[in-house]
């Protein structure tokens, strides 16, 4: 599904950003993020939510509803934030909503 989000011929590289994206997240090493490490991502960010709306953005990225956001679960939200043109689509709000 990532492919298929990235044009043919660009050079940047897409599949290393989002490894790294993931790999930042993922702060524990678990193969998984958790709510509290999608927190610490939005703090790490400088960005700033009401008490309450960090855990119902992860509720809504977290697409399988297991309570963590998996590695391609973090490729698709990151494919889907830079390239839907579907500006209501929930993985927009991965780094909370913008005014």
């Amino acid at each position: 599904a990532l492919d298929e989000k990235v044009e043919a011929g660009a050079t940047f590289p897409f599949e290393q950003y989002f490894a790294t994206m993931f790999s930042i997240m993922d702060m524990d090493g678990s193969g998984a993020v958790s709510l509290k490490e999608y927190k610490l991502m939005l703090r790490m960010y400088g960005i700033k939510l009401k008490k309450g709306k960090a855990k119902k953005i992860f509720q809504k990225l977290d697409k399988d509803g297991d309570g963590k956001l998996s590695r391609e679960e973090v490729a698709e939200i990151n494919a889907n934030y830079w390239y839907s043109d579907d500006k209501d689509a929930p993985d927009n709000l991965l780094f909370g909503k913008f005014k």
